[in-house]
């Protein structure tokens, strides 16, 4: 399957939709139903679907702005077939609001079953609410170093992983 920036950039939509919303999966190579809202109806494999993975996982690095972390994107075939779907996980991502930086440079957020742009009301609040959780974790690690000074003297031993 050809990657056209087209194509590229209606993918991408629905990825960032996904990590500046509340996550998602996007499929690739499954057919959907007429009903309203579309449901996946069968697979129509896509030829080559590890090569289109990577192309698309290079495309989101190149195109998205910030990056999208833990962002996994994966062909997934039949044992030695090289035709199958491919399969982007998205999380809720901590740097959203992430735009498209190709053609009109939209920040796109999920409505309903949809990837639409967001107007700027909404980057600014999603902006900020972003922040608030940046100073909920800073707060939780100020309070952290509170109690570890306390529990040196004890034989117990904290990690934190960041």
């Amino acid at each position: 399957m050809s990657l056209t920036e087209s194509s590229r950039n209606k993918v991408l939509s629905k990825v960032i939709a996904f990590a500046n919303a509340h996550s998602g999966r996007v499929i690739i190579g499954v057919s959907e139903t007429d009903d309203l809202p579309s449901r996946a109806d069968a697979i129509v494999p896509i030829p080559n679907c590890h090569d289109l993975a990577e192309r698309l996982a290079h495309a989101a690095r190149d195109v998205v702005s910030p990056q999208i972390p833990l962002l996994a994107v994966r062909g997934v075939s039949e044992q030695g077939e090289t035709s199958g779907c491919v399969v982007i996980d998205v999380h809720e991502s901590p740097l959203a609001p992430h735009r498209l930086e190709a053609g009109e440079r939209h920040c796109y957020v999920r409505r309903a079953d949809r990837a639409e742009p967001m107007t700027m009301r909404e980057i600014q609040g999603l902006t900020v609410d972003r922040l608030r959780g940046v100073e909920r974790v800073a707060a939780r690690l100020e309070a952290l170093d509170e109690i570890v000074p306390r529990m040196r003297g004890d034989s117990t031993r904290i990690l934190i992983v960041a």
